[in-house]
């Protein structure tokens, strides 16, 4: 689960022990820890190579980042990074279609 900082949310995080709760009137809703994140994922190196799309998928927030579309170079960068840490378990590739889905396979090939 991924949560943003809002500071007028009616969610509310403390922590007990080594545990972390999310308390919602004072009521505890969930109680867990939370993960070091290597590369975007805990024990993935998550990779979006193209952070712009043409498309808008329900499910996907990429259309709406209009961010980079990653090299090769800085997508093998990531990977090796999330590598050294001893604690990478998966990869993870995914990308938007920043012009036609041709162009991906090019920009790719």
């Amino acid at each position: 689960m991924r949560l943003e900082i809002n500071r007028n949310s009616q969610l509310k995080i403390t922590k007990e022990n080594n545990d972390f709760i999310i308390l919602k009137d004072n009521k505890e809703l969930v109680r867990g820890d939370i993960e070091s994140v290597l590369a975007h994922c805990p024990e993935q190196a998550y990779i979006t190579l193209s952070e712009r799309c043409i498309y808008d998928c329900t499910f996907c927030s990429v259309p709406k980042l209009q961010g980079k579309i990653k090299t090769l170079k800085e997508a093998i960068n990531i990977v090796e990074q999330a590598k050294k840490t001893g604690l990478m378990k998966a990869i993870a590739i995914t990308s938007g279609v920043a012009k036609s889905p041709e162009d991906e396979i090019e920009r790719r090939g």
